[in-house]
């Protein structure tokens, strides 16, 4: 019961977000974790994790009802270590991901899903001094979302959200497909207009 209560008291200050018939534009610096798993071979997987960093801009339009449907449009950088591989000594992910998602609001939630694009350089190093080896991939695949909007003030927007993806990704001019699962926790802050 105290979670209920605490849930509620949680939203209250922040309720106004919608509470008139609205189109909002948001700018966002964010930042945020994320762990990935990567198929590298047949009933072989590599995971790794680590930082992102990027930017996000949404467009949402909002009724009295405090329902909406937004647009979220962004760009990410992740730079992720692997964390369990015995046979290489580094293996690191270096890229970048573009995400167009349409979300749906509810009060300060919002549920989002669309398409992911990532472009990532796969750099390892097989022992110590040696040359890192270096494999770029890139690829389409789906995210999906799912976050608050808490409104500081009338101009600024604190965002906390979660995203999965799911995408194939291949080297160019090959038809090796690995497959690419991340999870990503994050948060975002950013202007209203």
């Amino acid at each position: 019961m105290k979670w209920i209560i605490f849930f509620f008291l949680f939203l209250a200050p922040v309720e106004v977000v919608h509470a008139k018939d609205n189109i909002d534009v948001q700018v966002f610096g964010r930042y945020g974790y994320n762990a990935s798993r990567l198929n590298v071979a047949q009933n072989l997987k590599a995971s790794y994790s680590g930082s992102e960093v990027g930017g996000k801009a949404v467009f949402k339009a909002a009724t009295k009802k405090q329902y909406g449907i937004g647009f979220s449009f962004g760009v990410d950088s992740s730079n992720l270590d692997n964390t369990a591989n015995t046979e290489t000594e580094m293996e690191t992910i270096e890229g970048t991901q573009f995400a167009l998602t349409a979300r749906f609001y509810a009060l300060n939630l919002f549920l989002g899903a669309g398409i992911l694009h990532n472009s990532f350089d796969l750099s390892y190093t097989a022992s110590a001094g040696a040359t890192p080896t270096i494999t770029s991939y890139s690829g389409v695949g789906v995210r999906i979302e799912t976050g608050i909007d808490l409104e500081l003030a009338t101009w600024l927007v604190f965002t906390p959200a979660l995203h999965y993806d799911f995408l194939d990704v291949s080297t160019q001019g090959t038809s090796n497909i690995k497959r690419l699962n991340s999870f990503g926790i994050g948060a975002g802050l950013g202007f209203q207009f």
